[in-house]
């Protein structure tokens, strides 16, 4: 993520999935570098949950296997 943002590479249309927890400096980082959608391993913290509702972050944790939990602007994700 920060070659991209050092070198303008345009995130907008990408999903970031990581393995570990996600605290709210981490959504910070993902509004900067227009990541639309997070999707982690690890269950969010209340204040990254509350952060990515109020900027429109999509955000998944819990992600296992074919599973996981919406905890914020799930609208962006297609379901079939």
């Amino acid at each position: 993520m920060g070659f991209a943002i050092d070198h303008d590479i345009d995130l907008s249309e990408t999903v970031l999935i990581t393995s570990g927890r996600v605290p709210n400096d981490m959504i910070i980082k993902i509004i900067k570098a227009k990541i639309p959608i997070l999707v982690a391993r690890s269950v969010p913290t209340d204040a990254a949950i509350e952060m990515a509702k109020k900027y429109n972050v999509t955000l998944a944790g819990f992600a296992r296997g074919t599973k996981m939990n919406l905890y914020a602007n799930e609208q962006r994700l297609l379901f079939e």
